[in-house]
């Protein structure tokens, strides 16, 4: 028996307009239910990671984004199936963001992060956000601290 190919996932590291917050949200559905991720979500046949980021984010939270840069893609396999994760890093740019699927949302700080139950596969964009190195990850200049 061969393994299924993974499901194809866009994420979007939403910063606020001063790039001081990220948007999350809480899944309401299963697998995974309760945790916080970053919006965004799978990818439709024939769809770019980059489509797929813009149409989910704008039906789950209302927002339109920037993509800023694009990230390396992430590879995970859970006991439920295998994701492949393209994670950008992305800057609202208009709407206002709400829970448009009853899930809840919040702007939290990348230092806040570890309050925050995440997938395992995001440990490694976790690490770099509360390191700090988001800002260089986005090619952004260094900010004083």
């Amino acid at each position: 028996m061969t393994a299924s190919p993974p499901i194809q996932v866009a994420i979007g590291l939403i910063f606020d307009g001063r790039w001081e917050r990220l948007l999350i949200a809480q899944r309401t559905r299963a697998p995974l239910r309760g945790y916080w991720e970053f919006p965004g979500g799978k990818c439709q046949p024939g769809e770019s990671a980059p489509a797929a980021l813009h149409r989910e984010v704008a039906e789950e939270v209302g927002l339109t984004v920037e993509i800023v840069r694009s990230l390396p893609g992430i590879v995970h396999r859970y006991r439920h199936g295998a994701v492949e994760i393209f994670p950008f890093i992305c800057q609202e740019i208009s709407g206002e963001a709400r829970g448009r699927e009853g899930q809840a949302i919040c702007w939290a700080a990348p230092g806040e992060l570890a309050r925050y139950d995440f997938p395992e596969a995001n440990a490694g964009l976790l690490e770099n956000l509360r390191a700090g190195n988001w800002a260089a990850l986005a090619g952004l200049p260094p900010r004083d601290r």
